[in-house]
């Protein structure tokens, strides 16, 4: 499956067949060049490192969530894989906003910053585009469709508030730009979508922030909400002892438990965990949970999108959000003495941790900085 399938994996795929790993390329597959839809999906969320001898021996999703047209097409030896069937992707003849193949516009906000839309030449109905892997490159190219200035872009994800309709299609999914293209309609992208209109970008051209417009964003779900309180709590849930289990935080003490989900986490994130916990954070394992290791769906989801740098006392020392698009088939199980996680068959949890108020400093600084404007 595509789903967090990147260079490195690639790489390990080639070494897999026996092929040259010198050059990778990777896209998801077109319309016509799709497996049966009764063909299993047997690797998702694959996270290769790139030294693995095969896929085998990556850490990866012991479930799948992923339907026939999320297949992973793959080329050893360029950086291109090149259409094996009639079917190719589409793209507009011209660059201009309101002609060509796409139009372009930005909606909600002003002439240079809103929601992105979109719409194949010829219909009547505008439409998305989605915020799955959407980066820098993409930003700069749309702001390119539109004939904006690109010396500056923004982008981030629609709050509550700004988006669309909820039967507005969504036009472009896991775009893939250089941003050498002229408009989006040149930049890999997947033929198919699996978004809803949460996930819509808005952008900006002519600067690095997009404002918010309409009604104040609802906490905690919608918008780009950072973690603000110094009172967070940490503890494991679900294994046999105090050392592995489901990770489950909260702002404070009068707060419901939740959970972190796995958008984005990686090894850094799990030791800054482990150490927020107090316990060793090397080796730290993790992984997303299995069937029955999952939160309960009446709790909230408070982490999403975590990048930690590793020195940090606690993941709300972190960069991330507390808005998040997440489901409970994406939370975070977490091992601080091993590197792999244990099936959760136990009913132990962890002391509720609350780390040193730190104030977003880093680990084993003894003096606490404070800074103002004057």
């Amino acid at each position: 499956c595509d789903d967090w399938f990147g260079s490195t994996d690639a790489t390990v795929a080639c070494r897999s067949l026996g092929l040259t790993t010198s050059t990778v390329g990777y896209r998801t597959v077109y319309f016509a060049e799709r497996g049966p839809s009764t063909q299993p999906r047997y690797m998702d969320d694959l996270a290769c490192i790139g030294t693995e001898a095969n896929l085998g021996l990556c850490t990866r999703s012991r479930y799948q969530t992923c339907a026939s047209l999320e297949a992973v097409a793959l080329s050893c030896g360029t950086s291109y894989v090149s259409s094996f069937s009639t079917t190719t992707p589409i793209a507009p003849s011209s660059s201009t906003v309101n002609n060509g193949t796409y139009e372009y516009r930005l909606v909600g906000g002003t002439a240079t910053y809103g929601r992105l839309e979109v719409r194949p030449n010829g219909t009547t109905t505008w439409g998305t585009v989605c915020d799955d892997l959407f980066g820098p490159s993409d930003a700069l190219v749309a702001c390119r469709s539109l004939n904006l200035t690109t010396t500056s872009t923004g982008y981030r994800t629609v709050y509550y508030s700004e988006q669309g309709a909820y039967s507005q299609p969504t036009y472009m999914d896991d775009l893939a730009c250089t941003g050498t293209e002229s408009n989006l309609g040149l930049c890999t992208r997947s033929r198919y979508e699996n978004c809803a209109s949460s996930e819509a970008i808005v952008l900006a051209c002519g600067r690095s922030f997009v404002p918010t417009w309409g009604a104040t964003p609802a906490p905690y779900y919608f918008g780009s909400v950072p973690f603000t309180d110094d009172h967070w709590q940490y503890r494991l849930v679900g294994g046999d002892n105090a050392t592995y289990g489901r990770v489950e935080v909260r702002p404070n003490a009068s707060s419901a438990w939740g959970t972190v989900c796995d958008d984005s986490f990686a090894s850094l994130d799990a030791r800054v965990v482990c150490r927020a916990l107090g316990l060793t954070e090397s080796p730290a394992g993790y992984r997303t949970a299995y069937s029955g290791e999952q939160g309960n769906t009446s709790q909230p989801i408070w982490m999403d999108n975590l990048a930690c740098s590793g020195l940090e006392a606690a993941p709300h020392n972190c960069s991330g959000t507390m808005r998040h698009n997440c489901w409970h088939g994406e939370d975070v199980l977490l091992s601080c003495n091993t590197t792999s996680v244990p099936t959760l068959t136990g009913n132990y949890t962890t002391t509720a941790v609350r780390p040193p108020s730190s104030g977003g400093a880093t680990v084993n600084v003894s003096t606490r900085w404070q800074f103002r404007l004057v």
